[in-house]
């Protein structure tokens, strides 16, 4: 008896949603229904009564969309690669580097190097959080638009 097949399909599907307005620098609004995918990330703000959610998408120049138009969104390429290396290798490489610092420093107490190692990952995560608020990597950034 053979295993049923994985449905990734219904979590990663290509998400699609209704154009809400357009702001005069190229990026559109689109209305879209929640998924699975996106149940806990906390990015968007999601409406409890309906679980519709808007986000913001570039609008690419060879594409023609107005208000009210169905649009398809799609990831730039390597936007998400750029994003998984930031939030999991700056605090590794800063938790490395804070380690290295206090074995420098304190090389014959392991409880301030464990403290500097502490600090350099602490360090790491304000600078991901400061760099993920900027608006370039903010809600919906990495995202264009497809008329469909």
């Amino acid at each position: 008896m053979s295993e049923p097949p994985l449905e990734t399909d219904k979590i990663y599907r290509q998400e699609t949603g209704t154009v809400v307005s357009i702001s005069s620098d190229g990026r559109a609004v689109v209305r879209l229904s929640r998924t699975k995918a996106c149940e806990f990330c906390g990015q968007c703000s999601v409406s409890k009564e309906d679980g519709m959610m808007e986000l913001q998408a570039d609008i690419p120049e060879d594409e023609d969309i107005k208000v009210n138009d169905s649009v398809a969104l799609l990831k730039k390429p390597g936007f998400q690669t750029k994003a998984i290396a930031l939030l999991l290798l700056s605090p590794l490489l800063g938790l490395l580097l804070g380690a290295g610092i206090g074995y420098i420093l304190f090389p014959r107490n392991e409880a301030l190097e464990a403290f500097a190692a502490l600090l350099g990952l602490f360090a790491a995560f304000i600078v991901s959080v400061a760099i993920v608020r900027k608006k370039k990597y903010h809600r919906g950034s990495g995202l264009t638009l497809k008329k469909l």
